[in-house]
């Protein structure tokens, strides 16, 4: 594999297994969300991380993305790369409390499973390197204090979420709740904004939508 990114998380406890798992949970559906505003559903319905192996020593596992079929294509090798850079990005907005409009809920929670078992431990961090061609670079590393300030503003930007908001609101995320077969229907469609309610609500499609 040409491609890699390598999670390293250096810890000094053990690690629950439940909370590692959670946090590789998270860290895919946040690459999942990653290609759906990227690229667009055809690429993140397809396109899943994989790991390659997990080392001893630290806990040390090589991820890398494929499509299906037995080879990564090119955007595979190029969206772990791309994934990475966007981890570090997020991280930086998170901790310098700056630019954090252009995350949604879903991108605060993952980030907050992500570093789960770093902030439990006060003398681990977690690195995030690109493998490529047997080279080796670090693209972000993350100490116990930044997990826990990681998870303290996440938490505080869901809560600021709770809050009804007004006005027009674009480049929001809508999930549909219920749609209608019959393209005619005026009633019957309903979407889910996070950023402004869990409930759904009633949605209008223009008639090119529906079809």
């Amino acid at each position: 594999m040409n491609k890699l990114m390598r999670i390293e998380l250096k810890n000094s406890e053990p690690v629950e297994l439940v909370k590692y798992t959670n946090s590789l949970l998270c860290l895919a559906d946040e690459y999942k969300d990653f290609l759906l505003k990227e690229e667009g559903a055809a690429s993140a319905n397809e396109s899943k991380l994989y790991i390659q192996k997990v080392k001893s020593g630290s806990i040390i596992a090589d991820l890398f993305s494929l499509s299906p079929g037995a080879i990564p294509a090119i955007s595979d090798l190029n969206n772990i790369i791309a994934f990475s850079h966007h981890l570090k990005a997020f991280v930086g907005c998170l901790l310098n409390n700056k630019g954090t409009d252009k995350f949604d809920k879903k991108n605060f929670e993952n980030i907050s499973g992500f570093v789960e078992p770093v902030a439990e431990d006060n003398s681990s961090q977690i690195n995030i390197y690109n493998k490529f061609e047997g080279n080796v670079n670090l693209v972000l590393n993350i100490d116990s204090k930044e997990a826990n300030n990681i998870q303290n503003r996440s938490r505080k930007l869901i809560e600021n979420m709770q809050v009804p908001m007004q006005g027009n609101h674009s480049k929001v995320v809508l999930y549909w709740f219920q749609t209608r077969n019959d393209v005619t229907s005026q009633a019957g469609y309903q979407g889910i904004v996070e950023q402004i309610t869990n409930n759904p609500v009633k949605t209008i499609m223009e008639p090119e939508i529906k079809e």
